[in-house]
């Protein structure tokens, strides 16, 4: 990703997995959110392969990396949500796009992280930096969970060395500590 964000020349950069299908106007709802200067990303929905059941929507998460329910207005074009210091919004990699000045200005992707919890970190260093977020319901992929070297064509993980190892790498970098 990060080879990408060097290469990339527009003011935002947008991932989707190499396993989506993006619905046609994907792309041009996701960006929306952007025509407000504070925003650094964007993130839209993601269903699975029946195309009906959602894998994600909006999601908060904290410095210990766990998830909290977000409720939002999905009748809206997109929510904004501003980090309130101990949650911020999570994105997915799946479905999420960037402001380039925003990535590159906080040091673009953390290559330390194996599988999972990279965006989240992303997400978390674009809070603590004073961005805000945006979840843009409309904006929507298909993810099929292709078979590959970490899960499943079922979802399950073949082995858990890679999640732990990223979990831990998110946990040193951004949980409270206290040396008593």
């Amino acid at each position: 990703r990060n080879i990408g964000i060097g290469a990339a020349k527009g003011d935002l950069i947008a991932f989707c997995d190499d396993d989506v299908v993006p619905d046609p106007q994907w792309l041009e709802r996701l960006v929306t959110p952007f025509e407000n200067q504070n925003v650094a990303s964007a993130g839209g929905f993601v269903r699975g392969r029946n195309g009906i059941e959602y894998q994600w929507r909006a999601l908060l998460c904290d410095a210990c990396g766990d998830d909290h329910p977000l409720s939002i207005d999905e009748a809206q074009p997109y929510t904004v949500v501003p980090s309130d210091g101990a949650q911020f919004a999570k994105m997915q990699g799946t479905n999420v796009a960037f402001r380039a000045s925003a990535l590159k200005q906080i040091g673009g992707f953390d290559v330390g992280f194996r599988f999972v919890l990279d965006e989240t970190d992303v997400s978390k260093r674009l809070a603590d930096a004073g961005y805000d977020s945006a979840f843009v319901p409309f904006a929507q992929v298909h993810h099929g969970f292709a078979e590959s070297e970490q899960r499943s064509d079922g979802r399950v993980p073949k082995t858990l060395v890679d999640l732990g190892a990223s979990k831990r790498r998110y946990l040193e970098k951004h949980a409270v500590t206290s040396h008593h």
